[in-house]
């Protein structure tokens, strides 16, 4: 089964190592191109409590480490964006099920607004803004952007030949941002239509939305908005693919018998 992976490349790495742990073929084609934005690293300082719904958001923690208390309270959106902190000796790590909406009741469950100021790390574009939303509630919230997620116009000549050659089974879509933009490169490229034989497997039911109108082989979204639920998504559909393909060799052989 090939696999097209569009996050950002560092994370796509990361990525395309666990899916060839489960016999994928991996291609990465990212959608976006993080890079830094100037901050005033006194936030740390200042903060008594940090949100992330990223795992670029828990790099940069960890390249401002020396700066922060291990004890602070941390609130991650999903145990990826988590498990950084917790290797690096952060003691108050809090995770959520994957998603923002899971993450507010985690705030709530185990922080008061008397204990201080709270600030969201986030990109530049967000879905939610969680200090916001929290701040309408009585919590002292900030919201700091520490990296911009930049569109990336075209599709490489190599992952549009193998799109029209047919050698992609399935393209993963992890954000509403990264969707729409595939889904831009591919007009653009003029291959729409030779998207008919892939499968769409997406983070959520938000994120399918986005590109329900494309013709696609099938679209499938994780049950959990987590790594894990769109690994085992791929495994299921792995095995389908494998069964599809003996029914196929049969029905040849027994034609030739």
């Amino acid at each position: 089964m090939h696999v097209l992976l569009t996050r950002p490349y560092a994370k796509s790495i990361e990525t395309k190592r666990q899916l060839e742990e489960i016999g994928c073929r991996v291609s990465i084609e990212p959608v976006l191109d993080l890079s830094p934005v100037r901050y005033n690293s006194d936030i740390y300082k200042n903060s008594k409590a940090l949100i992330v719904t990223s795992f670029h958001a828990s790099a940069q923690i960890l390249q401002q480490e020396d700066k922060i208390d291990k004890n602070i309270a941390i609130f991650a959106v999903g145990e990826a964006t988590a498990r950084p902190l917790h290797e690096a000796g952060f003691k108050n790590v809090y995770v959520a099920r994957g998603d923002a909406k899971s993450l507010l009741p985690v705030i709530r469950d185990n922080y008061r607004p008397e204990y201080g100021l709270i600030t969201y790390l986030c990109g530049w574009h967000i879905t939610q803004d969680l200090a916001k939303v929290l701040a309408m509630e009585g919590f002292e919230a900030q919201r700091v952007v520490i990296y911009k997620a930049n569109l990336i116009d075209n599709l490489s000549s190599l992952i549009k030949a193998e799109i029209m050659k047919k050698e992609i089974d399935c393209v993963i879509l992890m954000s509403n941002r990264s969707a729409r933009q595939f889904r831009k490169m591919c007009h653009d490229a003029k291959i729409i239509k030779n998207l008919s034989r892939i499968t769409a497997l997406t983070m959520s039911e938000e994120i399918a939305k986005n590109i329900e109108d494309i013709k696609w082989n099938d679209i499938k979204v994780a049950q959990e908005p987590s790594m894990q639920s769109i690994i085992d998504t791929l495994i299921s559909l792995k095995r389908k693919i494998s069964l599809r393909s003996f029914i196929r060799l049969k029905s040849v052989q027994n034609r030739g018998s």
